[in-house]
């Protein structure tokens, strides 16, 4: 039985999702917000150009058995997570991410700021919503226990013409789930 065209379409629901349909909404620690001031937020819900589903992986142990590996399933490990976000001229996507890196361990004294030598004062989260043509929300993804692990350069060049500056942001992340995990 050969499949028809028809048949594909009748089987792929809402004409496939769109890469370029999708919200990020990060949130900062408090005393990140207060340094940087404004509506960071809403600042980076916008400028985000590119993200990602974070990506998990499950660890396997081998364990064996009468001369062969039986492989059962171990720890989950969460992968680095990145995005990408557009600077305009306020620098308020690029700044919020080098105070919140600076705050977690000074660039000259190398020390915390008090509100962050415990770790779960510096943890964010993150919520990553595909969207479909219609802006209605398909599916989320909860990113939590982040912090920024590098806050990426930004490239400048005088051949760099008819562009908008960007940068990345790379975060270890201590789990995500989403409207279908538990």
């Amino acid at each position: 039985m050969t499949a028809s065209v028809h048949d594909f379409l009748a089987n792929f629901s809402g004409g496939g999702l769109r890469p370029n349909r999708y919200e990020v909404v990060l949130t900062f620690p408090g005393p990140v917000s207060s340094a940087v001031g404004g509506n960071v937020a809403q600042k980076i819900s916008f400028t985000c150009k590119a993200a990602t589903i974070p990506a998990t992986n499950m660890g396997v142990i081998d364990v064996p058995f009468m001369g062969r590996q039986v492989k059962v399933a171990g720890d989950k490990i969460w992968d680095d997570w990145t995005i990408s976000v557009l600077l305009d001229n306020d620098l308020l996507g690029r700044r919020v991410f080098e105070v919140w890196h600076d705050m977690i361990l000074a660039f000259d004294r190398n020390v915390a700021t008090p509100e962050f030598v415990n770790p779960s004062n510096y943890y964010a989260s993150a919520i990553v919503t595909l969207l479909d043509r219609a802006d209605q929300p398909l599916q989320s993804y909860q990113v939590d226990g982040m912090f920024p692990t590098q806050v990426g350069e930004v490239q400048l060049g005088y051949d760099q013409n008819d562009q908008i500056a960007e940068q990345s942001c790379t975060f270890a992340i201590n789990g995500w789930k989403s409207d279908v995990t538990t």
